[in-house]
Protein backbone atom coordinates (compact mmCIF):
# COMPACT_ATOMS: atom_id res chain seq x y z
CA UNK A 1 0.00 0.00 0.00
CA UNK A 2 2.73 2.88 1.04
CA UNK A 3 4.45 2.27 -2.25
CA UNK A 4 1.10 3.11 -4.31
CA UNK A 5 0.20 5.82 -1.84
CA UNK A 6 3.02 7.04 0.08
CA UNK A 7 1.49 9.62 1.85
CA UNK A 8 -0.96 6.77 3.43
CA UNK A 9 -0.62 7.93 6.80
CA UNK A 10 -2.93 4.82 8.07
CA UNK A 11 -1.21 2.12 6.52
CA UNK A 12 2.26 3.66 7.63
CA UNK A 13 0.89 4.01 11.27
CA UNK A 14 -0.32 -0.08 10.63
CA UNK A 15 2.85 -0.65 9.65
CA UNK A 16 5.38 0.97 12.33
CA UNK A 17 2.59 -1.21 14.94
CA UNK A 18 3.68 -4.79 13.17
CA UNK A 19 7.13 -4.05 12.98
CA UNK A 20 7.43 -2.71 16.75
CA UNK A 21 5.40 -6.58 17.49
CA UNK A 22 7.98 -8.06 15.70
CA UNK A 23 11.05 -9.97 17.16
CA UNK A 24 14.49 -8.66 17.51
CA UNK A 25 16.54 -8.56 14.46
CA UNK A 26 19.93 -9.38 13.80
CA UNK A 27 21.89 -6.09 13.68
CA UNK A 28 22.61 -6.92 9.79
CA UNK A 29 19.27 -7.19 8.87
CA UNK A 30 18.63 -3.81 11.09
CA UNK A 31 21.37 -2.59 8.86
CA UNK A 32 20.21 -3.68 5.20
CA UNK A 33 16.27 -2.53 6.14
CA UNK A 34 18.03 1.08 7.05
CA UNK A 35 19.52 1.13 3.44
CA UNK A 36 16.60 -0.81 1.47
CA UNK A 37 13.99 1.84 2.66
CA UNK A 38 11.15 2.25 0.21
CA UNK A 39 10.89 5.79 -1.12
CA UNK A 40 7.18 5.75 0.93
CA UNK A 41 9.24 6.21 3.78
CA UNK A 42 11.53 8.94 3.39
CA UNK A 43 9.75 11.89 5.08
CA UNK A 44 8.37 14.96 3.74
CA UNK A 45 8.25 17.34 6.18
CA UNK A 46 10.36 18.28 9.17
CA UNK A 47 7.98 16.28 11.83
CA UNK A 48 7.85 13.20 10.31
CA UNK A 49 11.49 13.19 10.12
CA UNK A 50 12.05 14.04 13.76
CA UNK A 51 9.77 11.32 14.11
CA UNK A 52 11.22 9.10 12.28
CA UNK A 53 14.99 9.43 13.52
CA UNK A 54 13.56 9.04 16.83
CA UNK A 55 11.56 5.90 16.04
CA UNK A 56 14.18 4.11 14.18
CA UNK A 57 16.73 4.99 17.49
CA UNK A 58 13.69 3.40 20.03
CA UNK A 59 13.83 0.41 17.45
CA UNK A 60 17.07 0.16 17.78
CA UNK A 61 17.68 0.44 21.35
CA UNK A 62 14.55 -1.89 21.78
CA UNK A 63 16.39 -4.70 19.68
CA UNK A 64 19.42 -4.71 21.39
CA UNK A 65 17.70 -4.94 25.00
CA UNK A 66 15.18 -7.90 23.87
CA UNK A 67 18.19 -10.02 23.34
CA UNK A 68 20.67 -8.56 26.01
CA UNK A 69 17.41 -9.49 28.44
CA UNK A 70 17.66 -13.18 27.39
CA UNK A 71 21.29 -13.18 28.23
CA UNK A 72 21.09 -11.22 31.87
CA UNK A 73 23.31 -8.05 29.75
CA UNK A 74 20.52 -5.46 30.00
CA UNK A 75 21.78 -2.97 33.09
CA UNK A 76 25.05 -3.04 31.27
CA UNK A 77 23.57 -2.40 27.61
CA UNK A 78 21.36 0.22 29.65
CA UNK A 79 24.71 1.82 30.81
CA UNK A 80 26.58 2.27 27.59
CA UNK A 81 23.19 3.41 26.34
CA UNK A 82 23.31 6.24 28.75
CA UNK A 83 26.30 7.52 28.72
CA UNK A 84 26.18 7.35 24.88
CA UNK A 85 22.82 9.36 25.22
CA UNK A 86 24.56 12.01 27.15
CA UNK A 87 27.01 12.66 25.23
CA UNK A 88 24.67 12.62 21.97
CA UNK A 89 22.97 15.22 23.53
CA UNK A 90 25.71 17.36 24.37
CA UNK A 91 27.44 17.50 21.16
CA UNK A 92 24.24 18.10 19.62
CA UNK A 93 23.41 21.34 21.68
CA UNK A 94 27.04 22.00 20.72
CA UNK A 95 27.05 21.48 16.69
CA UNK A 96 23.84 23.98 16.66
CA UNK A 97 25.36 26.43 18.94
CA UNK A 98 28.98 26.58 16.63
CA UNK A 99 27.41 28.55 13.51
CA UNK A 100 30.03 27.45 11.89
CA UNK A 101 29.02 23.92 12.19
CA UNK A 102 25.27 24.51 12.10
CA UNK A 103 25.77 25.81 8.63
CA UNK A 104 27.89 22.78 7.61
CA UNK A 105 25.05 20.98 8.59
CA UNK A 106 22.25 22.97 7.05
CA UNK A 107 24.01 22.18 3.91
CA UNK A 108 24.91 18.64 4.55
CA UNK A 109 21.23 17.43 5.91
CA UNK A 110 19.55 19.76 3.31
CA UNK A 111 16.05 21.33 3.16
CA UNK A 112 14.30 19.03 5.84
CA UNK A 113 17.07 19.86 8.23
CA UNK A 114 16.89 23.66 7.10
CA UNK A 115 13.08 24.11 7.88
CA UNK A 116 13.42 22.50 11.06
CA UNK A 117 12.58 24.56 14.33
CA UNK A 118 15.77 24.87 17.01
CA UNK A 119 13.99 22.28 19.00
CA UNK A 120 13.30 19.65 16.13
CA UNK A 121 17.04 19.78 15.30
CA UNK A 122 18.30 19.23 18.52
CA UNK A 123 15.73 16.01 18.68
CA UNK A 124 16.68 14.56 15.17
CA UNK A 125 20.66 15.27 15.87
CA UNK A 126 20.11 13.10 19.52
CA UNK A 127 17.86 10.34 17.69
CA UNK A 128 20.62 10.06 14.98
CA UNK A 129 23.39 10.45 16.00
CA UNK A 130 22.68 8.20 18.79
CA UNK A 131 22.30 4.73 16.53
CA UNK A 132 25.15 5.55 14.84
CA UNK A 133 27.54 6.39 17.62
CA UNK A 134 26.40 3.02 19.46
CA UNK A 135 27.17 1.21 16.57
CA UNK A 136 30.56 2.63 16.18
CA UNK A 137 31.40 2.21 19.33
CA UNK A 138 29.93 -1.17 20.46
CA UNK A 139 29.43 -2.96 17.38
CA UNK A 140 31.88 -5.78 17.95
CA UNK A 141 29.61 -6.16 21.20
CA UNK A 142 26.34 -6.22 19.38
CA UNK A 143 27.68 -8.60 17.06
CA UNK A 144 28.53 -10.74 19.78
CA UNK A 145 25.31 -10.27 21.43
CA UNK A 146 23.24 -11.50 18.64
CA UNK A 147 25.49 -14.20 18.18
CA UNK A 148 25.79 -16.15 21.06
Amino acid sequence: VLRLEPNNEAARRELEKLEEALPPAAPDVVARRQEQLPAATVPHDAESAVRMAQKEAERFRREILAVADKKGAVPGWCKKFNKVQVMTAEWAKHQLKDPEILQDLLILRGPLFQAMSDQQREDFLCAYDFVQEVRQRHQDEIDQLFKS
